[in-house]
């Protein structure tokens, strides 16, 4: 069976379980998460048109037991691999060709096919190894974060990482912390704003717009941004 196939049905049974297990790893380890057989089928069938378990089960990336449906070590493995490539895909669309986020999910899909483990850690690592895609979802982490070792130059970074009179356009806000993004917004800090480092220590003070803000190091963590020339 075409190896895209077969791609995407992991990526669908992974997406699932995600939304049922918020706590869903995204290290490279084996979830001890399952989910029912006739949820994947239907969502198989919608999304796909086709059900293939039978071929995820002979191909040994998929158990069925008791009509519950547990990734094996390969098939958690696969399947994080190509999530990780869809959402680095997703990245690189918004944040360096500057596409709309809502554009980006087919664009992404026929993208990640295509990339190859070298050309992965080099995008992982150009985009200062993110975190989440650009639509909220966390992006399995590959070998590059875990050596965090730069291969190449970062060109989205962290906020906190700017010198005093440098700017970066803000790219995303790395946090799940609703309150803490909604105080950050409310400050002009949204995606696509340019800010303006005036001091890093001891606190950190930045321009947005006509508006210096001071705020704690560890706050300014969660913003990216992308350099912008003096």
């Amino acid at each position: 069976m075409d190896y895209k196939v077969i791609e995407e049905a992991l990526s669908i049974i992974w997406e699932s379980l995600e939304l049922e297990n918020s706590n869903l790893m995204v290290q490279r380890e084996i979830p001890k998460f399952q989910i029912s057989e006739s949820k994947i089928e239907s969502e198989l069938t919608k999304r796909m048109g086709i059900n293939i378990l039978s071929e995820l089960v002979s191909s040994g990336y998929i158990e069925i037991k008791e009509a519950q449906i547990l990734m094996t070590t390969e098939g958690y493995r696969k399947s994080a691999n190509i999530i990780r490539r869809q959402r680095l895909a997703e990245r690189l669309l918004v944040d360096i060709l500057d596409r709309p986020k809502g554009e980006v999910d087919s664009d992404a899909c026929e993208f990640e096919h295509i990339i190859s483990p070298g050309v992965e850690e080099s995008i992982c690592t150009l985009l200062g190894h993110p975190r989440e895609c650009p639509h909220g979802s966390p992006i399995p982490e590959g070998y590059c974060c875990q050596r965090a070792q730069d291969t190449v130059a970062s060109v989205v970074i962290q906020l906190v990482q700017l010198n005093a009179g440098e700017s970066g356009r803000i790219v995303y806000l790395s946090t799940r912390n609703h309150p803490e993004m909604h105080r950050l917004m409310q400050f002009g800090i949204v995606p696509g704003n340019v800010v303006r480092m005036h001091q890093t220590y001891p606190s950190v003070v930045i321009q947005v717009n006509q508006t210096q803000i001071a705020m704690a190091t560890e706050t300014a963590s969660v913003v990216f941004v992308r350099r912008t020339a003096p």
